[in-house]
């Protein structure tokens, strides 16, 4: 088997690649006819397939009966349609995303996405966008957003309303309405304006779009409509972001406009919140003012004074197991600077990132130091999953000439070792081991996802395992190979150092034999669909506004033609 068929078939196993349950009959080793124990709460996801009209849904509690048998009824869907126009009612091109939080406990929002259509099937232009989206009918609140597509996005901000689905509904989406206003100019450090820079208003602390996209013109100049609303949101955090042209070696600028510049509501004068034309002459102020009259906001953003760019390589690789030093090929290597000049309100970041090439070297281009001082960058050397070499952030000087720096030698990754065994003490062979980024500490705000690999491995016939990861926390999950008569399981929130962490011997729970029912809105048995059945064992914390763990998947099957799937569930 090839490499990438390896991983393909690996990932299949452990993501959604949902296959024929376990056989009616009771396999040996486990228990049939009962219920897993009570004291493991389940959800269920529902996945039907796409030539039906039912759509995703979600089960928040799932409870067996004596026998270990359930029955799921799917509900109705509902359908969200729209048009989506502009102030003069033309077709406005754009992304709908409808999202909601989860009924399952410390599971992610859901996320339902399509594309405003602005033509027909023979390819005609509409009058409007359209735009159609179907969830379960239910009596949960959603919340839809409209991001404008180019080249919309320079005349229109994002637009977020909220619905209930417990009937179908009709939106007309104006993009046109009364708005406020952030315009200004980006400069040189000469005080010439720069063309050519993006510039859009974004919420400081999620990073969502609050804005219309400016692209600066010849004099520097920008003007932003901000999103329906937010100039009389109390409260809103506004950062501009003006990202220059990649192509040029300069730092991206932000600036948080506070709550009562950038936010304040109309005046008087206006009668309505529509927007307050400030004086044409008025010049653009300095730097470290902000004018703002009503809900109009001026500001200057300046790029700092900076030397010309060099070309600098960075060698990166490490040394194996038994000494040899070999070159590290495919890593990511990030470089990052703050240029932020002494006592600016205007913050100057700049960042870039490359790829090592098959001599272990990253070529590319950073503002150097100066004959003063070297200029401090953070970089960050991220190795493929593959590789058996650790994530590394290293400081690292620059002084004011190009050339080839200091090699970067990267340390071991530690591993994750172990044995796994069946609820009998027999080894388990072939079982699929996986290390994920731990729910846990993602919840909390400790980790990034893109931060840490997803390594995986299969169990030998001695049921060992290893697996190479970055330093951090994980979640080891286990998938025990398909016809075997045991359940998934997980070993949650491992913190990894800098050291190999041995599990010592794993073992898998005893496995009960369920049977799940799923019904389609008319009691009919319904066919082909996904059942996906969580452990929510920590429903009560979320219950109480903290999910430390995440639903966990314990089982997983597709339905027959009677709506049947039986399922093999851990019973700890």
């Amino acid at each position: 088997m090839s490499r990438r068929l390896a991983i393909a078939f690996l990932a299949c196993l452990v993501a959604s690649c949902a296959a024929e349950g376990p056989k009616d009959s009771c396999p040996a080793d486990t228990g049939c006819n009962q219920p897993p124990p009570s004291s493991i709460k389940l959800a269920a996801e529902l996945f039907p397939p796409p030539s039906t009209t039912l759509v995703r849904q979600e089960v928040a509690s799932v409870e067996f009966d004596q026998a270990g048998a359930v029955t799921l009824t799917m509900v109705a869907s509902t359908t969200i349609r729209g048009e989506i126009f502009g102030a003069k009612g033309e077709a406005v091109p754009a992304q709908v995303v409808v999202t909601r939080p989860s009924l399952i406990p410390g599971a992610p929002e859901v996320v339902v996405q399509a594309t405003s259509q602005t033509q027909d099937m023979e390819g005609k232009l509409l009058d409007r966008a359209r735009f159609s989206i179907s969830v379960p009918r239910s009596d949960a609140s959603y919340t839809i957003t409209v991001f404008p597509q180019k080249p919309t996005d320079a005349l229109y901000a994002p637009a977020t309303r909220t619905f209930t689905a417990d009937a179908d509904r009709q939106f007309g989406i104006s993009l046109g309405g009364p708005t406020g206003v952030a315009s200004g100019v980006v400069l040189a450090a000469d005080g010439a304006g720069l063309e050519g820079v993006r510039v859009v208003a974004v919420d400081g602390p999620t990073g969502a779009a609050r804005s219309s996209v400016a692209i600066t013109g010849p004099s520097g100049e920008f003007k932003l409509n901000l999103s329906p609303g937010l100039h009389t949101e109390l409260g809103a955090k506004v950062r501009l972001v003006a990202t220059p042209d990649p192509k040029t070696t300069s730092p991206t600028l932000q600036r948080d406009l506070g709550v009562q510049a950038a936010v304040k509501p109309a005046i008087e004068k206006c009668q309505s919140d529509i927007e307050c034309q400030a004086d044409p002459k008025m010049p653009p102020p300095p730097e470290e003012q902000l004018a703002c009259i009503g809900n109009r906001c001026v500001v200057a953003l300046r790029m700092p004074a900076l030397p010309v760019a060099r070309q600098f390589a960075l060698p990166v690789g490490g040394k194996t197991a038994a000494g040899v030093d070999i070159d590290l090929v495919g890593a990511r290597i990030d470089f990052k600077t703050d240029l932020s000049e002494p006592g600016s309100p205007t913050q100057a970041v700049f960042a870039v990132s490359v790829l090592s090439d098959d001599h272990g070297l990253a070529s590319v281009d950073l503002i150097p130091g100066d004959l003063k001082s070297n200029r401090p960058y953070t970089v960050t050397v991220t190795p493929p999953a593959s590789s058996m070499f650790t994530r590394t952030t290293t400081p690292l000087a620059l002084g004011p000439a190009g050339g080839v720096l200091g090699t970067v030698s990267l340390a071991l990754r530690p591993q994750l070792i172990g044995h796994l065994v069946g609820p009998s003490g027999m080894p388990v062979k072939n079982a699929v081991v996986s290390a994920q980024p731990a729910a846990a500490a993602l919840n909390l705000g400790v980790e990034r996802a893109i931060d840490l690999g997803a390594p995986m491995t299969l169990t030998g016939a001695d049921g060992s395992f290893a697996v190479r990861v970055d330093k951090g926390s994980y979640d080891i999950e286990l998938v025990p190979p398909a016809g075997e008569p045991l359940a998934r399981w997980s070993i949650d929130n491992r913190a990894v150092s800098d050291s190999d962490v041995d599990l010592r011997t794993v073992p898998l729970p005893r496995a009960v034999l369920t049977r799940v029912t799923v019904l389609d809105p008319e009691g009919k048995p319904a066919t082909g669909v996904e059942v996906r059945i969580y452990a929510t064992a920590y429903a009560d914390a979320c219950a109480k506004g903290s999910c430390p763990l995440p639903a966990r998947l314990r089982g997983q099957g597709l339905t027959r033609s009677d709506g049947v799937t039986p399922l093999l569930l851990p019973a700890p």
